[in-house]
């Protein structure tokens, strides 16, 4: 049915057109590897799937299995199972086979207490594949392609089967065991090792805490990239889209406090992007700072004091045009001013997005209610690093190396106006105090991270600081 020849056909034939050419340059990229470039008649690809990892056709074969590019041979029994009854075991499970189509459909009607009497039946929808006319139809199989498929097919056989053995609406019908069992029995340790094993790669929550890189993370997978509102944006970014597992693997996102896919209780991993929580505050103030923000728009050094909206009205122009003036203002006693108060507050405000969206808030919505899912991150300082050993923590190739370019949205720019991140040291007190917290998860973020090494976690900056100054950061 994918088969670009049947598509080009069906597409040809409803449009009254049945003798246009199949034009190679419409075919999508992942498509003409498979069937142009590699395997027209199925017999191919099925006895490509038990030769030796190594030339490219081959490694395409089994890609074509567990990429979400291919659509159905990706979200196959193992997906829906694995997000159904194997998340809820408790739950009643029903079948409707394509062979007993409006059989299976009214025996399950009566289950749920429709009328015996009801016999409901209509046509079967196969989207014009039965077309004798189609161009590609060969559907036989040499030994060698049987039991190929046979192979790769072990864990959606086994879900099947389970299926079937679940379906309160099959409980009086005999199953018969797969055909396949027969093949692999007489085949013994024939099939490639890792074909068919399992055809699925984790379920990823993406939690992009602010001014992390998060960005350049979320660029470089599929659901990422449908995550931009702007439409030729996230066309762009589909279409130079690397092939990851980690691509494949993020299912769910989250970003200050929008998110998408699927929820994160129903994730079987949490991965976020994360940067030293002083480093990115840091980088906060400056990234926002309206001076800034008016010249990266506009490419001047004129300032106009109008265009500032409150909250950044009453923070950066009404009380801390520089870095240090905040930080210092953090460690006051907390009655001297009007700003003294704001330095305080700001933070609560939902408009300064990264600091009222911290690590606190993305832990209270994973690893806090769910602790014994697995962590991975991304460190903002390793990020091509941390993304490559990821995905091949995750089943990728280990030669694969994805470059990711950290998005700074030019505030990397020296010719911004404000660009001063000196401290002093009632500057640097005043931010170590105020993150205490922020680093203590950051921290414990980095420890439960499966792909980031014990040694990589060394005792916070901060904390030599604190050690000496308890007492005024208390006060």
């Amino acid at each position: 049915q994918a088969h670009p020849g049947n598509s080009h056909y069906l597409r040809s034939k409803v449009a009254g057109k049945r003798s246009i050419p199949l034009n190679v340059s419409e075919v999508q990229p992942h498509l003409k590897e498979l069937f142009l470039d590699c395997f027209w008649e199925v017999n191919n690809f099925a006895e490509a799937l038990l030769d030796p990892a190594g030339s490219d056709c081959t490694n395409v074969a089994r890609n074509a299995l567990t990429t979400k590019k291919m659509g159905h041979t990706f979200y196959g029994y193992d997906w829906y199972a694995r997000n159904t009854m194997t998340r809820f075991p408790e739950k009643d499970v029903y079948a409707i086979r394509t062979e007993n189509l409006w059989e299976d459909f009214n025996s399950v009607n009566v289950l749920l207490g429709g009328k015996a009497t009801n016999n409901i039946t209509g046509s079967a929808e196969d989207h014009g594949s039965s077309d004798p006319n189609l161009p590609v139809t060969n559907r036989t199989l040499s030994p060698k392609g049987m039991l190929g498929l046979c192979c790769a097919l072990r864990k959606e056989i086994e879900v099947f089967e389970t299926i079937l053995k679940r379906a309160k609406n099959l409980q009086n019908v005999a199953v018969n065991q797969h055909r396949c069992h027969e093949v692999l029995t007489k085949s013994s340790n024939s099939c490639i090792e890792g074909v068919g094993d399992s055809t699925l790669p984790p379920s990823i929550f993406l939690s992009h805490v602010g001014t992390t890189g998060g960005t350049s993370v979320r660029e470089r997978t599929e659901l990422g990239c449908r995550f931009d509102r702007d439409k030729e944006r996230r066309n762009q970014c589909l279409r130079e889209l690397p092939e990851s597992v980690l691509s494949d693997s993020v299912e769910g996102f989250l970003h200050t406090g929008r998110r998408t896919g699927i929820p994160s209780e129903e994730a079987t991993g949490y991965l976020f992007t994360v940067r030293d929580p002083l480093d990115r505050i840091i980088s906060w103030y400056i990234h926002s700072h309206p001076a800034n923000t008016q010249f990266i728009s506009n490419a001047t050094t004129s300032f106009d004091v109008t265009l500032v909206r409150s909250p950044f009205q009453e923070f950066y122009v009404d009380c801390f045009w520089d870095l240090n003036s905040y930080a210092e203002a953090l460690i006051g006693p907390g009655d001297e001013d009007a700003c003294s108060e704001v330095s305080r507050t700001v933070a609560q405000s939902r408009q300064v997005k990264d600091l009222f969206w911290d690590y606190r808030f993305y832990a209270s919505k994973t690893i806090w209610k769910f602790p014994d899912t697995a962590v991975y991150a991304i460190r903002t300082e390793h990020l091509s690093e941390d993304f490559n050993n990821l995905n091949t923590l995750l089943g990728g190739a280990a030669d694969r190396n994805i470059t990711l370019e950290p998005e700074d949205e030019g505030s990397s720019n020296p010719n911004m106006p404000i660009t001063n991140k000196s401290l002093s040291t009632k500057g640097m007190l005043g931010l170590c105090c105020s993150l205490r917290s922020e680093i203590e998860v950051y921290e414990t973020i980095l420890r439960r991270a499966k792909n980031v090494q014990d040694s990589d976690v060394i005792g916070h900056r901060c904390y030599d600081v604190l050690e000496a100054n308890a007492v005024r950061c208390d006060a």
